[in-house]
């Protein structure tokens, strides 16, 4: 039931950039972005990285 409710609230809502719902300009909002952010760009440039390196090594020998 909740799970309904929540749906509805979240559909006449304006689409926010997290999708919490936390009020924009809050310490908790700020941080919630922060680490997505974080989490994101780790899983984009790890795997990249990790290539290069591999490739760089496997070069050099």
């Amino acid at each position: 039931m909740s799970a309904v409710r929540r749906s509805l609230v979240d559909r006449s809502q304006p689409p926010q950039r997290d999708g919490h719902g936390l009020p924009h300009g809050s310490l908790r909002h700020d941080c919630v972005l922060y680490f997505r952010d974080l989490a994101v760009a780790t899983i984009i440039f790890v795997p990249f990285w990790s290539l290069l390196h591999l490739l760089r090594v496997s070069g050099s020998h």
